[in-house]
């Protein structure tokens, strides 16, 4: 039995003496649950709930978390407006209670909602408050994604130097924290940014680096990305096979995981063939 299915059995026999704060906090964890399995209209059910019975014992905390929650499922649904609407909500709690770790995660919420949006100059602004406010008082995880993403939007500006900056410093702090999973996607970025560049002997680098952290934890996705990427790195430097093995492992990891992405290693693959 799943942990969904033993707190919905729990919950429709909940202990008259049961309180309502426990009660809420199930209903939250169950909306996570339904989250997790990427049922966001059943996630988003159980947080509104979860939220009716913090409301109801005005519990500040409780609601703020919660309403970050819907915040947060909202933005995967990618219905944004309503998204903002509850990290505002959450973000004006936690402000009024002192809970600076959750006011550091709504700030840099509400940049990747703006970054999703292309408005990315509004990005930075969030990214920025975000960092301001999870140095002072959250720790270097919180400090790190947030780097990250301020490159992410300063590339996207073609600002390349204060995205290098950015990812330099959230990939040393993936380091320090040997968060594998990081590591990944920042040497990955900074590759990206390199062959942006076209520098590919430095993207190469970088997407190797990821290559190698991604086989370690088995995330296939990452591999079968960042073999993409690398394989169009070497035929841009014409190293064509080098970048056909790339490539064509990657199109086998893709396809084997489900990705869509496959079709952009088919393709370059495609025409690589048709140059030769």
């Amino acid at each position: 039995m799943s942990t969904t299915q033993v707190l919905e059995e729990d919950l429709n026999n909940a202990h008259p003496n049961d309180s309502d704060w426990m009660e809420s906090i199930r209903l939250s964890q169950l909306g996570n649950d339904y989250a997790a399995t990427k049922d966001y209209e059943k996630a988003i059910d159980y947080f509104l709930q979860s939220l009716a019975i913090a409301n109801q014992i005005n519990d500040d905390s409780l609601k703020a978390k919660i309403l970050s929650s819907l915040g947060l499922a909202y933005a995967i649904l990618e219905d944004y407006e309503r998204a903002i609407e509850y990290y505002q909500k959450s973000q004006s709690i936690a402000e009024k209670i002192g809970d600076y770790s959750r006011i550091s995660i709504n700030l840099g919420n509400l940049g990747t909602i703006y970054k999703s949006l292309k408005q990315h100059h509004k990005a930075i602004e969030y990214y920025q408050q975000a960092l301001i406010v999870a140095k002072k008082f959250s720790d270097q995880s919180i400090v790190g994604i947030n780097l990250s993403n301020l490159g992410l939007s300063y590339a996207e500006l073609k600002d390349y130097s204060k995205a290098i900056e950015c990812q330099e410093q959230a990939l040393a702090i993936a380091e320090i924290l040997n968060d594998h999973q990081a590591l990944v996607k920042r040497c990955g970025r900074l590759g990206n940014i390199y062959a942006d560049l076209n520098q590919q002997d430095k993207a190469i680098y970088y997407f190797k680096k990821s290559l190698e952290i991604a086989k370690e934890i088995g995330d296939r996705f990452s591999e079968g990305f960042y073999l993409t990427n690398l394989g169009i790195s070497f035929a841009q430097l014409h190293r064509n096979e080098e970048a056909r093995k790339a490539l064509t492992d990657a199109v086998g990891i893709l396809s084997q995981v489900g990705s869509s992405s496959v079709k952009v290693a088919e393709d370059v693959l495609a025409n690589l063939q048709l140059t030769e």
